[in-house]
Formats: C-alpha cells, sequence, structure tokens
C-alpha cells in the first residue's frame, strides 16, 4: 500500500506476526506500509509521512531502540511510536519507553486492542498538531497562552509542571494515557522523573481543583496504565 501522511509503518520481520497485523489493519481500512529491515524504513522515513510508527523489538539489523534514536534525536518527529516484542523483562520496557516510545505490547497481540491502541494513538496525535488558546471544561479553564488556570473564574497558584499536566489532560478528554506517555508530553524527556511522579501530581491536581466524586470533570484512574479526564453531563 502507498504511504501517507495517515499511513501507518509497520517494522516486522516475522512473517506470520506481520500477517497478524495486516489483517487486524485491512479489517478496520487502516493504511500501512510493510518493512522487514531497519534500513528499509529508515530509507522511507525521509520522504514519506507515517501516522504511527508499528516497531518490532529484534530485526535481522538491529533493534528498535535504534529506529527511536533515529526518529526522536536526529529526525526530531514526535511521530507516535508502539513497539512490539516478545520480551517481557522490565529493563526492556524502561529502556524503550524513555528513548521515546509511547507504548510497549507484549506478543502475541490481541488484534481488537491492539487496533484500538492504534487509533487512540493517531488521535491524538491528530489533537496535538491543533493547538488551542483557551480550553474549558465544567467550572474549570485554561488560558494556554499565559498558561494560568482558573477554577469558578478565579486564578489558580500552580507550578509550571502542574499547569501543562492539566492543560494536556483537558486537550485530550476522554482519551486514555498511559504514565509514560504523560511522562514524554508533559516533562522534559532529558530529565524523566520515575512514574510515581505523575501520580503525585495527579493527586496534587486532583486536590487543588476539587476533582472529587463530585466534580463534572473528574481525572479517572486507568488500573495498570495510568489515567483518563472525563467531563460527565
Amino acid at each position: 500500500m502507498s504511504a501517507s501522511q495517515k499511513c501507518i509503518a509497520i517494522l516486522e520481520d516475522d512473517p506470520l506476526a506481520a500477517e497478524v497485523l495486516k489483517t487486524a489493519f485491512d479489517k478496520n481500512q487502516l493504511d500501512y506500509q510493510h518493512f522487514t529491515t531497519i534500513a528499509e524504513l529508515q530509507q522511507a522515513l525521509p520522504q514519506k509521512g507515517f501516522a504511527l510508527l508499528m516497531l518490532d523489538w529484534q530485526l535481522p539489523d538491529g533493534t528498535a531502540d535504534q529506529v527511536i534514536e533515529w526518529v526522536r534525536e536526529r529526525m526530531q518527529w514526535q511521530v507516535p511510536i508502539i513497539v512490539q516484542s516478545i520480551y517481557e523483562d522490565e529493563e526492556k520496557v524502561v529502556n524503550a519507553l524513555s528513548m521515546g516510545a509511547d507504548e510497549y505490547l507484549i506478543k502475541p497481540l490481541r488484534q481488537s486492542e491492539t487496533v484500538a491502541r492504534v487509533q487512540a494513538m493517531i488521535r491524538r496525535a491528530a489533537l496535538d498538531t491543533q493547538p488551542q488558546l483557551w480550553l474549558k471544561a465544567g467550572n474549570l479553564e485554561v488560558d494556554t497562552l499565559n498558561q494560568k488556570v482558573f477554577l469558578d473564574g478565579k486564578h489558580q497558584d500552580m507550578t509550571r509542571i502542574q499547569v501543562k499536566l492539566m492543560t494536556y489532560l483537558l486537550q485530550h478528554l476522554d482519551v486514555p494515557l498511559s504514565r509514560e506517555h504523560l511522562l514524554r508530553n508533559v516533562w522534559d524527556k532529558k530529565s524523566l522523573p520515575e512514574t510515581r511522579t505523575v501520580d503525585a501530581h495527579i493527586n496534587q491536581l486532583r486536590k487543588r481543583l476539587n476533582l472529587d466524586d463530585y466534580s463534572q470533570l473528574k481525572i479517572e484512574s486507568v488500573h495498570g496504565y495510568g489515567y483518563c479526564c472525563r467531563l460527565e453531563p
């Protein structure tokens, strides 16, 4: 299939694993282009825009972290990246996420879940390209230009990270966001804290902005994953 800005790049040398992804994407009318080596993908990246990169960890000519480094550091490109691997050890997961991957999925992949994650990440990326100067959800408002948060019309004294985190959550209402994704997109990637820092900041936001069980706006915990900001009618 021809590549486009809505096309997914699949980097997978295992024919059976590649077929699983192709079948799932075909069923959901998702465009893709399949590569079997890092060299093939690197040759295509500068010329073709992809909506998302789906990378196997172990390839004939290297590993996925080489691609992540190439994309994030050399190309300075924030395209969504999902790593898929048979390796479950924490070191590889942390390494991939800290280098710039947005998700790390363990094989064998569940087709429906994989497609849902891919579609959610593509939606998030599209939202990120449409900045809004003023965000409003219930009784909470954010002036994104001046980095100020207002609750019931009153300015709230908050840290830069708190404002940035709340802004990002409002920009992605109803979208589950992993802790690793929040770290990459809210914190400076050169000084990433541990994932429990996200939990601490979420708790601070809930207390400072009265985002409790009785509020219209909520930051819900997604067990074993992260958080989802929702606005109830």
